[in-house]
């Protein structure tokens, strides 16, 4: 019998084991679209606090690519 193992991921499980290709590709898709998600919220929730300006920049930068509409150029 195939033990098959459940990871939890931003509420979605996804399951090891044999899966078809439409499957595999669904979860890809939910899964990816669930970290983009979380990196906005990330990047909306951003203070400084005690971060040097170099460090909140950097995130900054690291999570603005996930808010692009939130970004004026």
């Amino acid at each position: 019998m195939q033990r098959i193992r459940k990871v939890q991921i931003c509420s979605i499980i996804v399951e090891r084991g044999s899966i078809s290709m439409v499957d595999y590709s669904l979860k890809r898709n939910m899964w990816e679209n669930c970290i983009k998600i979380k990196k906005k919220r990330e990047f909306l929730d951003l203070k400084q606090n005690n971060l040097i300006l170099a460090e909140y920049e950097s995130e900054f930068v690291r999570l603005s690519k996930y808010a692009k509409e939130l970004i004026s150029s």
